[in-house]
């Protein structure tokens, strides 16, 4: 009766073994299926996975949107000994084509769309406020309308934000809090002034990086024309050296901030701010501008000509001069010539007059 019992018992088990190596055979080449094939989506499809979403909850968004036939495979997927470290939360782009397979590793590694802030060169802190507020990608955290408090926000009190920040394109998650960006930005200004401060030409007249930046952002506003950021860097330097007000017109405009209407006018030219540097001689207190690299460099390297003015030309370079009599020439040849033959498109502000 025992060996009878016995009997049965292994033929049961045996039974259920080679079901079990049945069903797991089936599982195995289902999942190899779902991992091999291309998803069901005809467009790319863009899902967004929240924080804490379970495998059962993100099948059913990735059903929704049409990514998966159905959640089952998906799920199996995620089940031993195919699952691997969890899936990641995030905005994802799932185009066609892509594996089942494809889109399991995309999730796992967390490849999530990456959007864009731009910081251009030549931006103030108040244009630089504007593009974060109106890109809805970003988590709004700073009070922008109070400077000194989003930088004290973001670790560094007391400080104007104005030049602060090194203009580039900034890659982010949507999501992604605005002072994790913004400190990017500014780490990188950091690291490169500083780097660069370290090459600079002898027996200039800057002590600190940030008198660089104050410098460097008065080359960026007067001219995108890169090969005479240097000579503009020169007269910099030569009018500092000689006690000269800068007389460089982009510093009294930033000075008015609001009030300056689209052109200088004499009563303007009067108006008392700490950057109207036709009455204040040396550096405005704070750079006026996000500065690039070209005119960081410009400034560490100027080219020293002896070039005390420069007056704008209209092709959007400018013609540099030694003395005032050469300057009102050039005055007179280019920014009293008949407006029909200057382009209006290109031209720029008269300096250093």
């Amino acid at each position: 009766m025992w060996r009878q019992g016995a009997k049965v018992w292994l033929v049961t088990a045996c039974a259920l073994a080679l079901l079990g190596c049945a069903l797991l055979g089936t599982y195995a080449v289902y999942v190899s299926h779902f991992l091999l094939r291309p998803l069901a989506n005809q467009q790319d499809v863009i899902v967004d996975i929240a924080p804490g979403t379970s495998i059962r909850a993100i099948a059913n968004v990735l059903t929704q949107a049409k990514v998966l036939r159905g959640p089952l495979a998906f799920r199996l997927a995620n089940l031993p000994p195919f699952n691997r470290p969890g899936l990641k939360a995030g905005e994802y782009l799932i185009p066609t084509g892509l594996t089942g397979g494809a889109l399991l590793r995309k999730l796992r590694a967390g490849l999530v769309i990456k959007h864009k802030l731009t910081i251009v060169e030549g931006w103030t802190f108040s244009q630089l406020a504007q593009a974060v507020i109106q890109n809805p990608y970003l988590k709004h955290t700073l009070p922008y309308q109070d400077p000194t408090a989003v930088m004290t926000a973001l670790g560094y009190p007391q400080m104007s934000p104005e030049g602060l920040f090194f203009p580039s394109t900034y890659l982010f998650a949507k999501g992604t809090p605005d002072t994790v960006v913004l400190k990017q930005a500014y780490m990188q200004m950091y690291r490169f002034i500083n780097q660069a401060f370290v090459t600079r030409a002898p027996s200039l007249p800057y002590q600190t990086p940030y008198d660089v930046l104050k410098a460097a952002s008065l080359v960026e506003k007067e001219s995108a024309y890169q090969p005479e950021r240097p000579v503009i860097a020169g007269v910099i330097v030569s009018r500092l050296a000689l006690g000269m007000p800068l007389q460089m017109d982009p510093s009294v405009i930033y000075g008015l901030g609001t009030a300056y209407q689209g052109r200088l006018t004499s009563a303007d030219m009067r108006s008392d701010t700490p950057y109207n540097n036709y009455l204040y001689k040396g550096l405005p207190p704070t750079p006026i501008a996000f500065p690039s690299a070209s005119a960081i460099l410009a400034v560490l390297h100027p080219n020293i000509t002896g070039a005390l003015y420069f007056v704008a030309k209209g092709d959007g370079s400018h013609a540099f001069s030694q003395n005032l009599r050469d300057q009102d020439k050039a005055i007179v040849q280019y920014q009293l010539k008949p407006k029909s033959s200057a382009n209006p498109a290109n031209s720029t502000t008269s300096s250093a007059t």
